[in-house]
């Protein structure tokens, strides 16, 4: 990508009040782009703050990995089927247990 095309999508006379709104701008401007590089220059147009942008972004996918590592296994833990596969088939935890201990 261009970095004078970049930078004038961040340095924009008007700058747009909602992300949906920059979104639209940078797909009108970068059309090469596909749509999860057009969703990641739009986030960083609509900061218009690198380290900022950065450090939300990455606070967000962290507790996005590491809290949804455990819900496939929350869904699991509901089937039925699969209740003869439990190490401790005696043992049921509450839905409110699982998210304290986990």
């Amino acid at each position: 990508m261009d970095t004078l095309a970049f930078q004038y999508a961040l340095d924009s006379p008007n700058p747009l009040d909602t992300y949906w709104g920059t979104y639209n701008e940078v797909a009108n401007q970068f059309v090469q782009l596909n749509v999860f590089e057009r969703l990641w220059v739009a986030w960083y147009a609509f900061m218009q703050n690198d380290i900022l942008a950065t450090g939300i972004m990455s606070f967000v996918m962290h507790e996005v990995v590491y809290f949804g590592r455990s819900l496939p296994w929350m869904i699991i833990d509901r089937i039925p089927a699969f209740n003869k596969y439990k190490i401790q088939n005696v043992q049921c935890l509450l839905f409110l247990t699982q998210q304290q201990l986990g």
